[in-house]
């Protein structure tokens, strides 16, 4: 079930100029020098600019904030059936989600209010993870938005021109995420079209983001729990298959299990038991659900058939940071 995307956005529309960064403005003009890291802006403190950043934050936060599944396209490695976020609260502050491919692939999308430059607040997407096993990390900065459509363009000189990523919720229940991007020499290329639903809420407390204290503009991800997870098979498989190990927040049965999170792990033939580690890992009390794909279908069911082995587990409980554990064993349906 090799279905999720790393969405490492690197550049779009060279057309666009360079956006000037909103926030922190004094009087609401545009300022000087608000390019790149945030330039030499001329803003004079927190004023309209602080009410602009979290007032977008929160509009935005309020919409995207649960679990969101649908097809990503036109990416550089190809079209995938599914792609599943957990946009939730990583803490008073901002918004985070996390899809896993393998160790070496993983996708992280983290929305809060930062500084760039003195008394200059602006609203951030940030873009980053793994891709074949090298670490990508991409800011955008709001600025454009127009009712439910939220527009990003890259923290950089080269603004709309290097990124621009565009996010559209039609309904309540459904978001289009468009990124284009622009690649060697300039060229203008679709890099990731995500049609996404809500397919599992997640409440918001009313005034959120609550911390109205902005974040450093190079920070790190906030820090979060791992989860090392251990699965057992009895019998061992006879040829190389893959694992499949997914958490849910809902009791499920399997086909109608909302899975937050998902890892792989392949498996050789032989071997009775696998660890591996799942990374930033948002706090709360899951049920593991493990399948090991011995017939090379689970990318279009993620459920048991033929000689796979299932798995089903209370736990594990994850805290708000360390490392929390899970264990489990799979066997024959």
């Amino acid at each position: 079930m090799r279905f999720v995307v790393v969405v490492v956005v690197v550049g779009a529309l060279s057309a666009c100029p360079a956006p000037p960064l909103p926030g922190g403005q004094g009087e609401g003009e545009e300022g000087e020098g608000n390019e790149g890291e945030g330039g030499e802006g001329e803003g004079e403190g927190e004023g309209e600019g602080e009410l602009d950043a979290f007032a977008a934050a929160a509009d935005f936060m309020s919409r995207s904030t649960g679990v969101w599944s649908g097809p990503a396209t036109q990416t550089l490695i190809g079209d995938f059936p599914i792609m599943t976020m957990d946009l939730r609260p990583v803490d008073a502050a901002a918004t985070f989600a996390r899809a896993d491919l393998d160790d070496d692939n993983a996708v992280r999308f983290l929305f809060d209010v930062e500084e760039s430059s003195p008394g200059n607040l602006v609203f951030i997407f940030r873009n980053g993870g793994r891709f074949s096993g090298l670490n990508r990390d991409t800011r955008a900065v709001l600025v454009e938005q127009e009712g439910s459509s939220f527009r990003f363009c890259a923290l950089d000189p080269r603004g709309c021109g290097y990124v621009d990523a565009r996010f559209d919720f039609d309904e309540d229940d459904t978001l289009v995420m468009d990124v284009q991007v622009s690649v060697l020499g300039g060229i203008l290329s679709p890099h990731v079209h995500w049609e996404a639903e809500l397919i599992e809420s997640r409440d918001v407390d009313d005034g959120f983001p609550a911390d109205r204290i902005p974040r450093a503009i190079d920070g790190d991800f906030p820090a979060m729990a791992d989860l090392d997870v251990t699965a057992t098979f009895d019998p061992a498989p006879a040829d190389d298959a893959v694992l499949l190990y997914a958490l849910t927040t809902e009791p499920c049965s399997g086909l109608d299990c909302v899975f937050v999170r998902t890892f792989f792990v392949d498996v050789a033939a032989g071997q009775a038991s696998v660890t591996f580690t799942i990374d930033q890992v948002h706090a709360d009390s899951y049920r593991s659900f493990a399948v090991l794909d011995t017939n090379g279908n689970v990318a279009t069911q993620p459920f048991p058939d033929g000689n796979d082995l299932v798995g089903v587990a209370f736990g594990p409980t994850v805290g708000a940071s360390g490392t929390a554990s899970s264990s489990v064993l799979l066997s024959e349906p």
